[in-house]
């Protein structure tokens, strides 16, 4: 005796193609008390004081005097990570380009308070699922070296005057260094979205339901 196959309605599509784009504009006024380039300041006090006692090697060096560290010339760099959907960076609205990587200008000589006053417009489609990575450059003898960063999800930064406890490389938060933004939030048009796709998906979900029945 033959069984009935099992009717399964196919999976939808995620996420679903969206005719606006979430924006998160992030304006990166200044960085505070970034260590020297020989210089370790690891946070050993707090919450998280604990996991050095386990993996002392995860906080780098011993601490050295500022004044044995040298002096930076950082930029800052904003990078967006999707799970899904179309995200990108943009300088300016409305957006002709979106990138997945954007800089700041360096500060020269001067980690300890520069100031950017730089402005990024970061759209994403689904942007509870969108990482963004913030992150600090410092100049190298070739290239730039990553001297710290800190992460989170797009759709959690809230807006008003923010800012980040960045983390050394190895993933530590740093004693008292902090980038200083500025959030504001709002929707643009997803101008990436082609009309035949929005058809696609209507006449997707218009079939759905028969294909149920």
């Amino acid at each position: 005796m033959l069984k009935p196959k099992a009717m399964r309605a196919p999976a939808p599509d995620w996420p679903p193609i969206s005719l606006t784009l979430e924006r998160v504009t992030v304006k990166v006024l200044s960085l505070h008390g970034l260590p020297r380039p020989s210089e370790s300041r690891p946070r050993l006090e707090g919450i998280h004081s604990r996991c050095h006692a386990y993996e002392p090697q995860l906080s780098g060096p011993p601490p050295l005097l500022p004044s044995q560290g040298g002096v930076s010339s950082p930029r800052i760099s904003i990078e967006l990570l999707p799970i899904g959907g179309t995200c990108g960076i943009a300088s300016e609205l409305p957006a002709r380009r979106l990138k997945t990587l954007h800089y700041t200008k360096r500060a020269v000589e001067n980690g300890l308070n520069p100031c950017f006053g730089e402005t990024f417009h970061c759209l994403a489609q689904a942007p509870r699922e969108t990482v963004v990575r913030v992150a600090v450059h410092d100049k190298a003898d070739k290239g730039d070296k990553n001297v710290a960063y800190e992460t989170c999800m797009l759709g959690t930064l809230r807006p008003g005057y923010r800012v980040f406890h960045l983390r050394s490389p190895l993933g530590t938060r740093l004693e008292a260094c902090f980038l200083f933004v500025h959030i504001s939030t709002g929707v643009e048009p997803n101008s990436w979205v082609s009309g035949m796709a929005i058809q696609k998906q209507l006449e997707d979900s218009e079939a759905r339901p028969r294909r149920q029945g």
